[in-house]
């Protein structure tokens, strides 16, 4: 692929993963600090049961490498590991400085390792790179073939079974089970673009029908993982169907969007999303603190709303105004 073309849903699909990724964050059981709420238990485990994975399926999918390899890495570096070690190393002071803000407290040798081997706080970015920077010759490999990008995605599947799953350094054990996905988005990229994948016809209600019927699905699957929960085969191959069907749901929800009001504010959170993740856990933690230690609201439905509203409209609204300064938009990964 050597010209790059331009996809509105893939910018409003990315804006709704991060909503996502924020949602999961703010009614995460220890943000909203308290062990007994269904909804925000049931709620995480769907959307973490796909929201990642959707992530690298559009990373996938917006791959392009147009230059030479050694320029490609150094871009990558500059707009992945660079935030990446800032961030990480601010999590680390933050949580020396302020240890009332964080939910975990290691020592400084553990967190070291932390960021360097295993992906610290935001191991998406740092897993995000290694594939960035593997994925090339993989692509060479693949060639646009639809058959070979299937050899790929079986033969990671294979690696990540008998060799990857058990592997934390590096990231390993998430490389290869992301790398799936993100192979996945790459074959719908060039499906795409060869006419393989026919347009969704502008139909709302036959769209908004699929995605319910993909949202039962999804459903099915992941309570029926209960069933496997001891048998990794079964587990993992649930694993991934529940992350597909979930990816493509959300693919036919962005579908029947008519509200072009609402596809905006979607692009924009797209535009923002490493951003917007970089800055988030700061955001909730803030709102966590504030709500639950300072003013001792303990009503799970109140936390999560405010985390989410600290975590999302704030943050957007911050990152907004911050990126204004080159250097800002240099350590934040901004292009």
């Amino acid at each position: 692929m050597t010209k790059k073309r331009y996809y509105e849903n893939v910018d409003v699909l990315r804006g709704f993963a991060i909503f996502l990724v924020v949602l999961g964050h703010a009614v995460a059981k220890e943000n909203i600090v308290t062990t007994e709420s269904i909804w925000g238990a049931a709620l995480y485990n769907f959307i973490y049961s796909f929201h990642m994975p959707l992530f690298f399926v559009i990373s996938g999918f917006c791959y392009n490498q147009h230059i030479s390899y050694k320029k490609f890495l150094i871009q990558k570096s500059r707009y992945l590991l660079v935030p990446y070690f800032v961030f990480s190393i601010a999590t680390l002071l933050m949580q020396k400085v302020l240890p009332f803000f964080t939910l975990v407290n290691y020592s400084l040798q553990d967190e070291i390792q932390q960021i360097l081997f295993f992906g610290g706080n935001i191991w998406f970015v740092y897993v995000l790179f290694i594939i960035m920077a593997i994925f090339p010759m993989v692509a060479k490999i693949i060639n646009g073939r639809i058959r070979k990008g299937i050899l790929a995605l079986i033969s990671v599947m294979m690696i990540y079974i008998i060799v990857g799953k058990n592997v934390d350094l590096f990231c390993i054990s998430k490389v290869t089970y992301y790398f799936l996905y993100f192979i996945i988005g790459h074959i719908l990229r060039f499906s795409k673009e060869n006419g393989k994948i026919v347009e969704v016809k502008e139909r709302t209600y036959v769209t908004l029908a699929i995605t319910i019927a993909l949202l039962c699905v999804d459903l099915g699957i992941i309570y029926g993982m209960r069933l496997f929960v001891k048998n990794f085969y079964l587990g993992y191959l649930c694993q991934m169907a529940s992350a597909f069907v979930g990816s493509l749901m959300s693919y036919f929800l962005i579908c029947t969007l008519r509200e072009e009001k609402i596809k905006k504010i979607l692009k924009l959170f797209g535009k923002y999303s490493l951003q917007i993740y970089l800055f988030n856990g700061y955001f909730i933690a803030f709102s966590r603190t504030l709500l639950f230690s300072i003013f001792h609201i303990s009503n799970p439905m109140i936390l999560a709303v405010a985390n989410f509203t600290s975590g999302m409209i704030f943050n957007l609204g911050f990152c907004y105004f911050i990126l204004k300064s080159e250097v800002i938009r240099f350590i934040c990964g901004k292009r």
